[in-house]
């Protein structure tokens, strides 16, 4: 719940209700987890005064898989968006069930991320999944920042500097994560600024 990409998904949709939580403990092949964010949607639907319309899910590492497991079969949830899911380590956490497939064949809107250097997931695994999702559908390995390094030799001649980019794993990708998921979800729903989906009507485009 304070992990610093949640508080980084929350900064993104500053201008809509937004609701975090903790899971409970254990994983239990995803189950409670699971069960957890459907109650949560059920108290943003249900429970406070001015409720919206449509839901936006976004989850993080185990959260990204347990958005993929729960966001097909929730009715209200227009789109949902999975910041490095840790595609290499699901059986771990969800037994032989498999979200990640389940996510992938959602005909719902959908936004997959990940670093270059990601721990938990290659990029090659990642764009295999990543290839197989149901329109509509963005997905992106994400790059860091360029960064100037030492001139490309030591002669004098020669005073040119290289660049690299810093790399991106999962533990930095709050850095990230508003530049790609708010364009996304601005073309998603059809507003010109984020600010302008406290208005909108919830429905996704292209969907």
């Amino acid at each position: 719940m304070y992990d610093p990409h949640v508080l980084a998904i929350v900064k993104s949709l500053r201008h809509v209700t937004t609701l975090r939580l903790n899971f409970r403990t254990g994983l239990d092949c995803g189950y409670s987890a699971s069960n957890d964010v459907k109650a949560a949607c059920k108290y943003l639907l249900h429970s406070i005064e001015s409720p919206p319309e449509r839901l936006l899910l976004v989850g993080y590492s185990y959260g990204a898989l347990v958005v993929a497991d729960a966001a097909p079969s929730i009715a209200e949830c227009g789109a949902f968006a999975l910041i490095a899911p840790p595609l290499g380590i699901t059986f771990p956490m969800f037994g032989p069930r498999q979200p990640q497939e389940t996510a992938a064949a959602c005909p719902k809107p959908k936004l997959a991320l990940m670093g270059t250097h990601d721990q938990f997931c290659s990029a090659s695994r990642f764009e295999a999944w990543a290839s197989t999702l149901a329109l509509p559908a963005e997905y992106e390995i994400v790059l860091g920042r360029e960064v100037a390094g030492r001139p490309c030799c030591h002669d004098a001649h020669c005073g040119s500097e290289l660049t690299r980019r810093l790399p991106v794993h999962h533990f930095n990708m709050f850095e990230h994560i508003e530049r790609h998921l708010a364009p996304w979800v601005q073309s998603t729903f059809g507003v010109a600024e984020l600010a302008d989906l406290a208005t909108s009507d919830g429905r996704t485009k292209g969907a």
